[in-house]
């Protein structure tokens, strides 16, 4: 039976207030819930406990207001659509995505706004690859994360989406009461840096390219990624039909390197697994990446990660 992602949801314009325990006539003012205000007539729920007196809750409504005016103040149109590099298999018209995509996940607890700028564009050298800039807001009121925005990429030719491998790119505030949202402008500004910088020849999946595999080697490096047998297989699968395949779809990853190999990652992890397990894949494409980016940069783990094992032959014998 397929798993998916806790609650998730479209409804992410809601209040939210803190209100602390009342016990015996005793108030518990550093041990509070927050609490999703009710509309309509619904009642208030409670989304979240434990939190002190210094955690602040910001809403979802002005995480986003401050992110849209950034993209404002930069003349990023948030609001329109882009064309996700599919058609459809009933009507064979190009399929539109919206720009702005937000999710509310665990029960209202955890927010994430994704934004795909797909006229934001770097061509990355020596790959013969074109990337869209992907930006992401998060928000939540469980004390699981901080406020935060990150810099990613989508590639124009599939939509497969990617994600940074250096933190630094990325911009948190706590909750607290020192919190401002006013940290969103330099956040965006940096993601912006970062993003162009992948322009540069030294950039992470231009190294990618320059780390040569053979086909079984591919399958071992997937074997060896500490990934689940499912998407071990899912992945494979698409590494095998990259060479195999000489459909357009494939073509220009039919190279066997590291990079078509983390093609095939993203691929399977954005197309076969987001839309019902929508922070597992996300999860796993950050941890991919940065497991990816160690083999490019060790080489000794490079050649254990090469050796072929039970597993691997076993995934040769399923997907060829």
């Amino acid at each position: 039976m397929a798993r998916t992602s806790k609650a998730m949801k479209n409804d992410w314009d809601f209040d939210v207030k803190m209100s602390p325990i009342v016990h015996d006539g005793v108030v518990y003012d550093n041990d509070r819930y927050c609490v999703k205000v009710g509309e309509g007539g619904q009642r208030d729920r409670v989304i979240s406990s434990g939190h002190s007196k210094q955690y602040n809750a910001v809403s979802n409504r002005a995480v986003i207001g401050a992110i849209r005016n950034a993209f404002d103040s930069n003349g990023m149109k948030w609001d329109g659509q882009h064309y996700d590099g599919h058609r459809s298999r009933l009507t064979g018209k190009p399929v539109y995505q919206d720009t702005e995509d937000i999710k509310v996940t665990h029960d209202y607890s955890k927010m994430y706004a994704r934004y795909n700028f797909m006229n934001e564009t770097v061509k990355l050298p020596n790959v013969k690859d074109t990337l869209g800039l992907r930006l992401t807001a998060h928000n939540s009121f469980d004390r699981g994360s901080r406020v935060y925005v990150t810099v990613g990429a989508v590639r124009l030719v599939c939509s497969n989406g990617m994600t940074a491998v250096d933190q630094a790119f990325n911009l948190f505030q706590k909750h607290s009461s020192k919190l401002t949202l006013g940290f969103v402008g330099e956040a965006l500004d940096k993601a912006m840096d970062a993003f162009a910088a992948l322009s540069k020849e030294d950039n992470v999946f231009a190294k990618m390219v320059d780390v040569a595999l053979t086909q079984e080697e591919g399958l071992a490096v997937i074997s060896n990624l500490g990934l689940s047998s499912p998407l071990r297989s899912g992945i494979a699968q698409i590494w095998n039909e990259q060479q195999s395949n000489a459909s357009h779809r494939w073509q220009q990853d039919s190279d066997r390197n590291l990079y078509n190999l983390f093609n095939a990652a993203t691929e399977h992890l954005t197309h076969g697994v987001e839309t019902s397990r929508f922070e597992y894949a996300g999860d796993q494409t950050e941890s991919v990446t940065k497991k990816i980016n160690r083999l490019v940069h060790n080489p000794e783990e490079l050649k254990k990660a090469k050796v072929m094992t039970e597993d691997a032959e076993l995934l040769m014998a399923v997907t060829n």
